[in-house]
Order: C-alpha cells, then sequence, then structure tokens
C-alpha cells in the first residue's frame, strides 16, 4: 500500500510539474517574439542621436528665465479680459450715443434749405419794413416837416434804395 500512495504522490507531482510547465511555456518567448522585440528595442546609435536632439541644461535655464519674464499667466488673461469687456461696454455707449447724435444731427442739404427759408422770409419783412418807411417819409415831406433833399436822401438809404420818386 506504501507503494501505492507513493504511485499516486508521484502521479501528482507528475501533473504538478506538467502544469507548471504549461505555465512556463505562456511566459516564455518564442524566437519570433524575440525577433520583434528587438526591432522595436534602442541601439547605441538611436539613443546617440536622440541624445543630440535633446535640449542641455544650460539651454533649459535659458528656456526658464525667458518664461518667466514673457510668460502670460491665467491671471494675466483673467486681467485682459476684464479691460476687454469694461471697453466693451464703453463702446456700446458711445455707440448709443453716437446714433443718437446721428439722428439729431441736420444734413448740409437740409441746412442750406432751411436758411434759404429763412432769407426770403427776412426779405419780405424788410419789405414791408420798407414801405412803412417809404410812407411815413412821404407823410413827412407832406406835411413839410422834412424837404424834398432830405426826403430823396432817406430814400436813397433805404434797403431797397428807389432810384425814381
Amino acid at each position: 500500500m506504501a507503494k501505492e500512495k507513493t504511485i499516486t504522490e508521484l502521479y501528482e507531482v507528475l501533473q504538478g510539474m506538467q502544469k507548471d510547465v504549461l505555465g512556463m511555456r505562456k511566459d516564455m518567448a518564442t524566437k519570433n517574439d524575440l525577433e520583434e522585440m528587438k526591432k522595436n528595442i534602442a541601439t547605441k546609435k538611436d539613443l546617440e542621436e536622440i541624445k543630440k536632439n535633446m535640449a542641455t541644461t544650460g539651454e533649459l535655464h535659458e528656456l526658464y528665465k525667458f518664461l518667466q519674464v514673457n510668460m502670460v499667466m491665467k491671471e494675466d488673461f483673467a486681467k485682459l479680459e476684464k479691460d476687454v469687456n469694461g471697453l466693451k461696454v464703453n463702446f456700446s455707449g458711445l455707440e448709443k450715443k453716437v446714433t443718437h447724435i446721428e439722428n439729431q444731427m441736420v444734413t448740409k442739404s437740409y441746412l442750406d434749405e432751411k436758411l434759404v427759408d429763412l432769407k426770403g422770409d427776412l426779405t419780405v419783412l424788410m419789405r414791408k419794413e420798407d414801405k412803412k418807411l417809404s410812407r411815413l417819409i412821404e407823410m413827412l415831406k407832406n406835411k413839410k416837416i422834412i424837404g424834398e433833399g432830405e426826403a430823396q436822401e432817406l430814400f436813397n438809404m433805404e434797403p431797397f434804395p428807389s432810384l425814381v420818386m
């Protein structure tokens, strides 16, 4: 019986070893796997090429100094955005004022037309006054308060002088 137990034990040990070997196969690489890996591994030449293109410590330090002086931070953008928004509000107010001024502003042609109308109205008024003045001069001359020469002199001074009396 001791012999049977040992064979059974040996059989179990062999089965365990078989599982271990099968498990190792999964973890082992084949020649193809090794060739594929070899293609992806960098060579000394590749590393030298990479090293040539890398920045030196001095260059990185220089870049760091430059960025400290010239880099724009989020706070700077926020302040700039606030300023721009303030300008937008100001321009919005100005646009309303300019629109109002444009709506109230007279054009040259409108102003010219009104000035011509005013000149015509003034001319009409002056002609009426001229008639009144002429009548007054006639009345004063007829009542002999002023003489013929003085009446003629006054008629010549009017805005619309009379050449013949």
